[in-house]
């Protein structure tokens, strides 16, 4: 399964930065993909779904990943970017404007 996604949050912010350590994953997903996504974490992982998330987790884990399920986040996925050998990140620190620095979560 070829997964259309990108980080979002935190984690994307340390892609353009000095990292920090965070237990907690922010994901944006193709909004045609969430139902894929979704079977297949239910395959191996607890999932919660909230009004605008699907959080994920695993027994004996701290790692707590959030996939955002709201449609207006499927455009971070369109305008993702792939910094050295990083996973895709939301396109902030690029000269988009505010509407890159909002996909970092910035705004």
């Amino acid at each position: 399964m070829n997964l259309n996604f990108c980080v979002i949050g935190g984690q994307a912010v340390n892609a353009y930065v000095e990292p920090l350590v965070s237990l907690d994953l922010d994901l944006a997903v193709a909004v045609y993909q969430i139902g894929e996504i979704r079977k297949l974490m239910e395959e191996s992982f607890v999932v919660e779904e909230f009004a605008h998330s699907l959080n994920v987790s695993a027994a004996g884990s701290n790692l707590r990943i959030q996939i955002q399920t709201d449609p207006r986040y499927s455009d971070f996925v369109k305008r993702r970017l792939r910094l050295r050998d990083s996973w895709p990140v939301a396109a902030g620190g690029v000269d988009r404007g505010r509407s890159a620095r909002k996909d970092l979560g910035c705004f």
